[in-house]
């Protein structure tokens, strides 16, 4: 009796280079990686375009699902990266289809240093696009570089990405708050704000984005996260305060208690602001502007105050992406559209 051979054929190799049970997507390379789904760069064999596809755990179903129907609710913002499909495996995983873009904004700044005016900008469209989330009450909850995408080589035109953590919360700061029994999945732990390092989930709200924008603004231009290695929720806490100068739970009891005199907040945003400053000048490198001709000492001091403006440790007083983009140092910006190629 001859031993049956181990199949090796063309029929094997191609079942394990697709991504779908029907064979139309055809796997190139893993692009991404995360808790709940890896993503993959495919090829389209009906259409022969490049598509990327999140195929997510066997375990994540729910979050599948979720981020599918948050996607096709903002579709219309223009700002979030569309779902152009939907596919299953033959183990039945769930992967959603994507358009295939250029890189993160991680890998970007992994493959050269950014100046100035190119941070600005891209800090420009991170709150652009969390504006209509804002309306709608939705924290996107995971704002990092890895989560934003630039649409192609020779721009900083860019999308967000990985709605799996998108939550409703109505800003309900007396307590009862919907995202309370969310606390221990929303956002990365190096750009997670004071308030959810606490746990304060009334508290909760659009505002924990744009703390992580301001995470991601340090991030373009010291090369380095603000909180680089941090591994822990108290880690995280100790450098908020290190960064604040206050402990987080000194700002979290002032912002719940609505009968804090206004006098003592001022006094502590003052002082927290001043700490801020003085921790994000020692850490954002002096020759900065010099990345590009365009830029001087004053763009730097800009910057840094910008940033201060948006690493309020106060979700209360903290601005909103729309307040922010009023911010006079997009004064170039709003005159000249914010696509410019870099």
């Amino acid at each position: 009796m001859i031993p049956q051979q181990p199949v090796t054929t063309t029929r094997k190799r191609a079942a394990s280079t697709r991504l779908d049970a029907g064979g139309r997507y055809e796997k190139r390379a893993k692009v991404g990686q995360g808790t709940y789904a890896c993503v993959y760069a495919a090829l389209d064999t009906q259409t022969q375009s490049n598509v990327a596809i999140k195929l997510f755990h066997p375990h994540a179903e729910r979050v599948a699902k979720h981020e599918m129907r948050w996607m096709k609710r903002l579709a219309a913002t223009g700002k979030i990266v569309p779902a152009i499909g939907q596919v299953k495996t033959d183990e039945n995983r769930i992967g959603i289809v994507m358009p295939l873009l250029s890189s993160t904004l991680s890998q970007e700044m992994r493959a050269r240093r950014l100046c100035i005016e190119e941070a600005v900008e891209i800090l420009y469209q991170i709150l652009e696009a969390l504006v209509p989330l804002e309306t709608k009450k939705l924290a996107h909850g995971d704002i990092k570089p890895e989560n934003i995408m630039l649409e192609d080589a020779h721009s900083t035109r860019l999308k967000l990405i990985d709605l799996g953590l998108l939550r409703v919360f109505p800003l309900n700061t007396s307590g009862g708050s919907s995202g309370s029994g969310s606390v221990p999945e929303l956002q990365t732990l190096g750009y997670r704000a004071p308030e959810v390092a606490m746990a304060a989930g009334e508290l909760y709200g659009p505002a924990m984005d744009v703390w992580s924008a301001g995470c991601v603004g340090v991030e373009m231009l010291a090369c380095q996260a603000l909180f680089r290695g941090v591994t822990s929720v108290q880690g995280l806490l100790d450098a908020h305060r290190a960064l604040v100068g206050l402990s987080p739970q000194c700002i979290i009891d002032a912002s719940r208690d609505a009968g804090h005199a206004q006098q003592q907040q001022q006094r502590t945003s003052s002082n927290s602001a001043s700490n801020v400053h003085a921790s994000l000048d020692r850490l954002l490198p002096s020759d900065i502007a010099s990345r590009s001709s365009r830029s001087s000492t004053a763009d730097r001091q800009a910057y840094l105050d910008f940033l201060v403006y948006l690493l309020d440790p106060n979700p209360l007083s903290r601005p909103t992406a729309s307040d922010a983009l009023k911010h006079s140092i997009f004064a170039s910006l709003s005159s000249q559209g914010s696509e410019s190629v870099v």
